[in-house]
């Protein structure tokens, strides 16, 4: 099976929020993801936040391929 790439997990996370992908690409490269962290639902918002506090797991995204390839669009 082959790695997602940036574009295709952005059209992914794009549906599963029901925004649009320009809008989600855009948050990520201007770094500002507040927009769309506004208009996840309070079980979503809940589900980010465990994440978050959960540094295993959140170790575990950051170093997985497609978590690397995210940080390293972030970085540009």
């Amino acid at each position: 099976m082959n790695p997602m790439s940036v574009d295709q997990f952005i059209r992914k996370a794009s549906g599963e929020m029901q925004a649009d992908p320009k809008a989600v690409k855009a948050a990520i490269d201007s770094g500002d993801v507040s927009k769309l962290t506004a208009s996840l639902s309070q079980a979503d918002m809940a589900k980010v936040q465990s994440i978050l506090a959960d540094k295993d797991k959140l170790n575990e995204i950051l170093n997985s391929p497609m978590g690397k390839a995210l940080l390293k669009q972030l970085g540009k």
